[in-house]
């Protein structure tokens, strides 16, 4: 699972998104522009539970 979190003042999102299991995966810089600035996107990521995920594979 990936979430894209604009890096402006959002200490809040970032720790809820760690709460849940999401780590850093990267940052891409200069992306957005909101409240006259450019802003950042952090990428985060989680890896889902691989049970879940072969029990919706068509190949079964």
């Amino acid at each position: 699972m990936i979430a894209v979190i604009a890096d402006a003042d959002t200490d809040a999102s970032v720790a809820l998104h760690r709460r849940y299991g999401f780590t850093d995966v990267g940052r891409l810089a200069t992306v957005g522009y909101k409240h006259d600035r450019w802003i950042d996107t952090l990428l985060m990521q989680r890896t889902l539970d691989r049970t879940a995920a072969d029990a919706t594979d068509l190949n079964q």
